[in-house]
């Protein structure tokens, strides 16, 4: 049986490797505090090109805000006026309700989503902006790494838990949990102790919960194609 995600362990979740995880050494801490980005500040999104005529992507989720712009979407929407008609501007709250850095802004076509795109790496309020298409079921991708094309795992008896890979140096437990929750009702988001290498696994209160997170595999995360599989029990500590 699986142990509850909020206890301390020396073991760890156990998960079929595939060739493209990444072995996380032990360290100490369960929650992840954001981190750089590495190696991808510089590299513009790529825009998307699904038609352009409103029927596209047209929401782009805003990383690494100030946090001084805590209940000022107007602020936001000034910033991204040139780039059309802004439909909603949506800031995303940590669980204590305080801001996460982060907000969703939904334009009315995707051209205009695409404009704002190109603002990637702009200075905000003193930082810079880390820009991306939020997610959407009809463009999720299949890009490296992703999950589809390949297929979830066996789905072990009674399973409560799903791994999730591929993801973004800098999303948050917040965005992890705003993914999931049509899933069904989450129990714990967790992270490998040590340094944070892209992987974590959600826990959810109902084992047919993880039927519909596996089915998110290769959609669109805080800008990376994600994988999505299902998690095997974690060892039991034997004395």
């Amino acid at each position: 049986m699986e142990t509850s995600g909020s206890e301390e362990s020396d073991s760890e979740e156990l998960h079929i490797v595939k060739p493209d995880d990444k072995v996380v050494p032990n360290g100490n801490g369960a929650k992840r505090k954001r981190e750089p980005e590495k190696d991808t500040q510089s590299k513009k999104p790529k825009v998307s090109t699904n038609g352009g005529g409103g029927g596209g992507n047209t929401k782009v989720r805003l990383g690494n805000l100030s946090f001084d712009l805590d209940g000022n979407e107007e602020e936001i929407k000034t910033q991204f006026a040139e780039c059309g008609t802004i439909k909603s501007v949506e800031m995303i709250k940590r669980q204590d309700q305080t801001f996460a850095g982060v907000a969703i802004i939904e334009f009315e076509t995707e051209d205009e989503a695409n404009k704002a795109i190109a603002k990637h790496d702009e200075e905000f309020y003193g930082r810079k902006m880390n820009l991306s298409f939020a997610k959407d079921p009809k463009f999720g991708g299949t890009g490296a790494g992703g999950g589809k094309g390949r297929g979830p795992s066996e789905k072990p008896e009674g399973c409560t838990t799903v791994f999730i890979g591929n993801l973004s140096y800098q999303v948050t437990e917040e965005e992890v949990r705003q993914f999931f929750s049509d899933c069904g009702k989450i129990s714990d988001v967790r992270w490998p102790k040590g340094d944070f290498t892209g992987i974590g696994w959600v826990e959810f209160e109902d084992t047919s919960s993880t039927d519909e997170a596996v089915k998110l595999a290769g959609q669109n995360l805080a800008g990376r194609t994600i994988r999505v599989d299902y998690a095997a029990p974690r060892k039991q500590q034997s004395w």
